[in-house]
């Protein structure tokens, strides 16, 4: 991840506080405390998905969400 790119995400996720009244901090612990939730689950479609998305089995950082998942829908 570049630092322009870094930066970015860390923008999106500064907006996503504002809108919703709380610091940036709070809002991307409740992104890393999702992205766990989301990654701890026993569906093993969703566990392939998420190994295709991150490349590996482990549980990306709300940073990488973004740039991963931004870079499927370009």
């Amino acid at each position: 991840m570049t630092i322009t790119q870094k930066i970015r995400a860390q923008l999106v996720i500064c907006q996503v506080a504002q809108r919703n009244g709380i610091s940036p901090a709070q809002c991307r612990a409740a992104m890393i405390e999702a992205i766990q939730d989301a990654w701890a689950t026993a569906d093993p479609e969703a566990k392939r998905r998420q190994i295709e998305l991150v490349g590996e089995d482990r549980v990306p950082t709300p940073e990488e969400l973004f740039l991963l998942i931004s870079r499927k829908i370009s």
